[in-house]
């Protein structure tokens, strides 16, 4: 991995802690989604509890979600003036309270309040990380990105075990409750290393930072149009993505009838994700922006036609219907990664990274807001089946606007 010019240029960051720093920023975002995902696992063990409906556990998640896309800009614009790894401490603490607390109560409005609150301090693990990675990874984006990528995949399959362990032996409150205390004690030493070893390196230091190339007027549309388009594109992909993240362990508990089993199966979505990230990571920084673009272009195609395959597979034959859905969750996971982080990035550079990904991302939890409503009305009037024929067929939307950026990265 090449440490950033401009970092190696200062002197501010030592080679030697480079891989430590990129270590801790995996572990901490890893470890938000403890804080995260569990609600996914704990869902239909909370509808039979507390007789809450799909419908009013969707407004639960999309509560979050819309507060989440207002936090993604804020915190956003705040990574880029002030030290990114002093602010990600702020979204550990405050996460790590609120789930404890959520998992404390029973009130369908009190739930929606916190889950709200919980979107907000989560909304501070993104932006920030993004922008101390990418201080690290110029030159190599798509490898160290591919790499850092994993950290939420690998979180989603830690935080999807150990809450089906915890609510299959215990309740669904505890999955909240040890959740929350565990993040706290993950996420906090590994954010004051990131202090220690970055504190005169992200700071007023950065805010001088500039590109090395004057854009001009031309290189401006291109960036704003660029950006505008992946996160068009990410509204549709965060909408899949997690839509399966909320729904697919109900779907699979709904077949299976076991709390554990639908969560070991339902963990194949973000393992082979990740393993999709870091393949097409690595292989993505031989490729110009417009020939990942096509590539992204090429592999939404492929899921289309995959979701609307998998619930029909999978009830005629469980092997099979895993075999699609490992396929399904390497190339939606790749895509995510490209047009968040690597595409962007790569367009508008380092300097401005937190901004992009942080306006990208909340565009991409608008959309995650709309599909866990919608998602779960069609579920509780259609059943699951409808809902991922509904999630295979927004994708038409998508490959036109990935068309669109493709052919306009190759007239630039």
């Amino acid at each position: 991995m090449r440490i950033s010019l401009a970092v190696r240029l200062r002197g501010e960051l030592p080679i030697l802690n480079v891989f430590g720093v990129l270590a801790a920023a995996w572990i901490i975002y890893a470890s938000f989604y403890l804080c995260r995902v569990n609600f996914s696992i704990a869902l239909p063990l909370i509808h039979l509890g507390l007789d809450v409906s799909h419908s009013q556990l969707g407004i639960i998640a999309s509560g979050f979600f819309i507060v989440y896309a207002v936090g993604q800009i804020l915190n956003g614009y705040l990574s880029a003036k002030f030290e990114p790894q002093k602010l990600v401490v702020i979204g550990i603490i405050g996460s790590s309270i609120v789930n404890v607390l959520f998992g404390l109560s029973g009130n369908f409005t009190l739930l929606l309040v916190l889950w709200m609150l919980n979107g907000y301090f989560q909304s501070l693990g993104w932006p920030t990380l993004v922008r101390v990675v990418s201080i690290i990874a110029e030159g190599r984006l798509g490898a160290s990105f591919g790499l850092f990528n994993t950290s939420w995949a690998i979180g989603h399959v830690i935080s999807w075990l150990l809450t089906g362990a915890i609510i299959s032996g215990m309740d669904w409150r505890c999955g909240f409750t040890l959740n929350g205390l565990l993040f706290l004690a993950m996420g906090v030493p590994a954010a004051l290393y990131l202090i220690s070893k970055m504190g005169r390196s992200s700071g007023g230091a950065l805010e001088n930072f500039t590109n090395r190339r004057d854009i001009g007027k031309s290189g401006f549309e291109l960036h704003f149009k660029m950006i505008t388009l992946m996160a068009l594109s990410f509204f549709i992909v965060d909408s899949i993505r997690y839509g399966l993240t909320v729904y697919l362990p109900s779907y699979i508990f709904s077949i299976e009838k076991a709390t554990f089993n639908s969560t070991l199966i339902s963990i194949v979505f973000p393992i082979a994700g990740s393993v999709g990230m870091l393949i097409t990571g690595f292989a993505s920084d031989k490729f110009r922006v417009e020939k990942k673009t096509l590539l992204v272009l090429g592999m939404s195609f492929a899921t289309m036609t995959l979701i609307y395959m998998f619930p029909l597979t999978f009830q005629l034959n469980r092997l099979y219907g895993i075999v699609v859905l490992v396929v399904l969750s390497a190339l939606l996971y790749a895509i995510e990664s490209q047009i968040t982080v690597i595409i962007p990035v790569e367009v508008v550079g380092e300097k401005h990274s937190s901004i992009a990904a942080g306006l990208i991302n909340s565009i991409g939890a608008l959309g995650a807001f709309t599909s866990s409503i919608i998602s779960g009305i069609i579920i509780d009037i259609y059943g699951f089946i409808e809902v991922f024929r509904f999630w295979s067929y927004i994708q038409i939307p998508l490959i036109l606007l990935l068309s669109i950026a493709y052919l306009s990265m190759r007239r630039h």
